[in-house]
């Protein structure tokens, strides 16, 4: 529902990543997820922009999904840098 949520505010922020993270007993990863509510989306866009502009396009979203990974470290024990992490320095140039 959170992403849900997300999609009706989203002229109103700076979407740079989606990035599906684990969830459910079994810690499973599913970005087809995300995909299914931004193809939901893009269905209503153009409503949603007939009363506020600013709206991003679901191709735009789309682009932006990444998949998250189990909780993993390395052999020093410490997290190994993410997919969150790569997203936020691929895409983010402010650092």
């Amino acid at each position: 529902m959170s992403m849900v949520r997300l999609t009706t505010y989203a002229n109103h922020m700076d979407i740079e990543g989606l990035v599906a993270t684990p969830a459910g007993s079994r810690n499973n990863v599913a970005p087809e997820q995300a995909e299914r509510i931004v193809g939901a989306y893009g269905t209503v866009r153009d409503n949603l922009e007939l009363h506020e502009p600013g709206y991003p396009t679901p191709e735009y979203l789309l682009d932006r999904i990444a998949k998250g990974i189990r909780f993993a470290v390395t052999d020093n024990g410490t997290p190994p840098l993410t997919c969150y992490q790569r997203v936020i320095v691929t895409v983010n140039p402010r650092g």
